[in-house]
């Protein structure tokens, strides 16, 4: 029997710390699923702890027009198409039958049809960059390797026409920027780049944790051979840096951070900074966009009449999923 682990359990899989596990003799190819839905005694059987999976209900996938009624242990949800190549990943065998999840961009599909555009949006952000969110952590987060990537989750969703979400996780797709390197970034670039109408200033995407080669003489400035910007637009030289309050504090970080950014303005770039206290204040986030919006060449020109509350509608929602209480620390993202 196959059994699919998908939509919020899926994703749970995904954001577990441990190693995602992958069964070789389950293909990874495999996308015809089964008739037979599990029962409620064949899912609690699998050992689902073991993978990351720690919250109830389960959701598992079945083909099939009529799922289960829901309980407080499981949720079954049913297709009647066929899945494209590469939605679902093999992680275990289980006696007589094969445990399979939900791959990345199958998963991105299916919360598609849970969350708002906006959510979806910072999701594809998580997916396709250099952390995951977990609840162990006290930042509220921890550094991996991305999942997929942009083209993938677009590539597949090409192929996934008939599933439910589909629509809504391709025009998502349009706001998301890879290689963010904590939830911090992923809100500064949202709060930045999200149209207007989303709550955004609508500022061109930049390019996230972008490699900045320096040149020998800058090599013997500070002994490095490349800087990493948080945000950067390289045809307008323009890095954008996020200050958390643990991450650049104390004198050796305040005096590293000096020669970086000294460093770089030699190498012709513009470096500016957004820091915790900033992005938390309307105004001071306001005049710090709009600085930023003057370096790229660009005006905020907002149409909607409602873009103010627009604004903090998007700012309730990631600012207060991303604030770390105990240290606002965001990490540094993996090499």
């Amino acid at each position: 029997m196959k059994i699919v682990i998908s939509h919020n359990s899926a994703l749970e899989y995904w954001r577990s710390s441990t190693p995602p596990q992958q069964d070789s003799s389950c293909t990874a190819k495999a996308r015809t699923l089964d008739r037979q839905q599990p029962s409620l005694a064949q899912i609690e059987n699998l050992g689902l702890r073991q993978y990351g999976v720690l919250s109830e209900p389960v959701h598992v996938l079945a083909r099939g027009s009529k799922a289960r009624k829901p309980t407080g242990k499981a949720v079954h949800h049913t297709s009647i198409i066929e899945l494209p190549e590469g939605a679902l990943v093999g992680i275990a065998t289980c006696g007589s039958g094969k445990l399979y999840v939900s791959s990345p961009e199958l998963c991105f599909i299916q919360m598609a049809g849970q969350f708002t555009l906006p959510q979806l949006i910072e999701l594809g952000f998580e997916f396709c960059g250099l952390y995951s969110l977990t609840d162990n952590d006290p930042r509220g987060f921890f550094p991996r390797h991305p999942l997929t990537s942009i083209e993938k989750l677009r590539k597949f969703s090409d192929r996934s026409g008939g599933l439910h979400g589909t629509k809504l996780a391709q025009r998502a797709l349009r706001f998301v920027v890879p290689n963010a390197a904590s939830p911090r970034e992923t809100a500064l670039t949202m709060l930045l780049c999200l149209p207007c109408a989303l709550g955004g200033y609508g500022l061109d995407k930049p390019e996230l944790n972008f490699r900045r080669n320096a040149d020998r003489r800058n090599r013997r400035l500070s002994d490095k051979s490349f800087y990493r910007c948080d945000l950067c637009w390289p045809e307008r030289k323009l890095a954008v840096e996020y200050d958390s309050d643990l991450h650049h504090t104390g004198s050796e970080r305040i005096a590293s951070d000096s020669r970086r950014r000294n460093a770089l303005t030699s190498l012709g770039m513009t470096m500016l900074s957004v820091t915790k206290k900033q992005i938390n204040n309307y105004t001071e986030f306001d005049r710090a966009s709009r600085q930023i919006a003057r370096h790229l060449g660009k005006r905020i020109q907002p149409r909607s009449k409602d873009f103010v509350s627009k604004q903090f509608e998007l700012r309730a929602y990631l600012l207060g999923r991303t604030i770390s209480p105990k240290s606002g620390y965001e990490g540094d993202a993996p090499q």
